[in-house]
């Protein structure tokens, strides 16, 4: 109702002075009476209701100085809270757009796009009063500029130097892992709009009130996913508004205070736990697993072609973007067999070198779990640096702890073009001899001595060197886990 007594209030007095005013001076009030009734129609826009409500006010005494003796805009002075209630919509309906007005700037106070927007409209009604020599028309623009001056002094006074409030939580999570966290902002100031962006892309803001009463609290929902190890201050960018949305004041928050573990760090932690007996049984054998996203001692053997019968959750999607023919991974048990583990210790970057130290200690780690008899072959260029036959888990796990500070970072030469698959070249070479087509000769012996290539490098390559020589030292079956950040491998 405190909403609707100022346009009843203009509506009357419209409609008074339509009625009282003659042919044709009473078209001007009755087409302002009909600006007037727009805004009542439900759903419409917030910015169009200022921009008529102010238009309607500024140009009304215009019409009732022709029938009053005295300052006709001390008549729509009661409707002037029709203002406030406009910009107080027009804030709270685009406060993503206000607040993107001050986007990048550092923090202090600024003049909102609802303070500027009339500001402007009344300074070019008083030039064009000026201009025109019309005294009703410059009183009405002074008068709507008063009560908007006083309304921006009260939108100072509610907006104090820093009036969020936040107490920084510390919290840690592994790289390359997702977490959701909560922090609770309070108020110290007046009523407000707030609007927060995060400076960090892998920080994503869920949730925060949007409008938040003087000395209130409210919840904010952050989902971090860090890229990188290392302690993380988690800064997000706050816009703070009055109701209105009149004055705008920049200040930066630090709720959370976040530690990146790196994944070998914790896969390390926990390895060693295990060795000293801190964690035993099936417990271990679980956190293991999960440390690998494994499949519950299910590893991955080959892809092959698919048939029916096969799931579809086991579809090879990287192969058959490649290939364009339905490919599946293949799993076996890895149960009662021997296992060797290959590791390339050498790395492009931090963030790769991190993945394989955490990638060979999980995988020593699930083995030693397990109980399954491991062997280690580790190889840096051509050179083979660590040659280890089946034996206890527990000692290969040891060594895999050794070999972590071994891993060399070099930058890797800049690549076009994937690897060639040797399964992709087989599949190739037996459609073309399928065909039996005497063109297709040619491009068969192309394929022939690529695979020859591909087959005389494997045969070369420290990794097959040196599994060669401790499979000749091992029962069958035998699984093979290779651990390298070269794909060709």
């Amino acid at each position: 109702m405190r909403r609707r007594a100022p346009r009843l209030y203009l509506l009357a007095l419209l409609g008074a002075l339509t009625f009282l005013l003659p042919f044709p001076s009473f078209l001007f009030p009755l087409a302002l009476l009909s600006l007037s009734l727009l805004p009542l129609r439900p759903k419409f826009p917030a910015p169009g209701k200022l921009v008529l409500d102010l238009l309607v006010l500024i140009l009304g005494p215009l019409a009732a100085s022709e029938v009053l003796d005295i300052p006709s805009f001390i008549l729509f002075i009661p409707s002037y809270p029709l203002l406030a209630g406009d910009l107080a919509d027009f804030a709270s309906a685009d406060l993503e757009l206000i607040a993107g007005d001050v986007r990048g700037r550092g923090e202090g106070r600024f003049a909102g796009r609802p303070l500027k927007v009339p500001l402007y409209a009344l300074l070019g009604a008083l030039l064009l009063a000026f201009v025109l020599e019309n005294k009703a028309l410059a009183l009405s623009s002074l008068g709507i500029l008063g009560f908007l001056l006083i309304l921006a002094a009260g939108a100072l006074r509610s907006l104090p130097s820093k009036p969020l409030r936040t107490e920084e939580i510390e919290s840690s999570i592994i790289v390359g892992g997702t977490i959701e966290l909560e922090a609770e902002i309070k108020n110290s100031g007046g009523d407000a709009l707030l609007w927060l962006e995060a400076e960090r892309p892998w920080v994503k803001i869920l949730s925060f009130p949007s409008f938040l009463p003087s000395g209130r609290r409210g919840s904010l929902r952050l989902r971090l996913s860090p890229p990188s190890a290392g302690p993380h201050r988690i800064k997000l960018s706050g816009t703070i508004a009055d109701k209105r949305g009149l004055i705008l004041r920049r200040q930066d928050l630090t709720p959370l205070k976040l530690t990146a573990i790196p994944k070998a760090r914790y896969a390390e932690w926990l390895a060693r736990r295990f060795l000293e007996g801190e964690m035993r049984g099936g417990g271990f054998g679980i956190a293991a697993s999960a440390l690998r996203g494994g499949r519950g001692g299910v590893e991955y053997a080959e892809s092959g072609p698919w048939s029916p019968g096969d799931r579809l959750k086991d579809l090879d999607w990287k192969h058959i973007l490649k290939l364009w023919e339905p490919v599946v991974k293949r799993f076996s048990e890895a149960g009662g067999r021997a296992a060797i583990i290959g590791a390339r210790l050498e790395a492009g970057g931090e963030r790769e070198a991190d993945e394989l130290a955490f990638t060979l200690i999980s995988s020593a780690l699930t083995l030693a779990a397990a109980g399954i008899p491991s062997g280690l072959c580790a190889w840096r260029g051509k050179e083979i640096l660590t040659l280890l036959p089946v034996q206890n888990p527990r000692r290969i796990l040891r060594k895999a702890l050794e070999l972590e500070s071994e891993i060399k970072i070099s930058p890797r030469p800049l690549s076009f073009l994937d690897a060639p698959l040797c399964s992709a070249l087989r599949r190739l070479r037996e459609r073309l001899l399928a065909g039996a087509d005497p063109k297709d000769l040619r491009l068969l012996e192309l394929l022939d001595l690529e695979l020859e290539a591909l087959r005389e490098a494997a045969r070369s390559h420290p990794a097959a060197l040196g599994l060669r020589k401790l499979l000749r030292l091992t029962p069958f079956p035998v699984l093979a886990i290779l651990i390298s950040g070269e794909k060709r491998e």
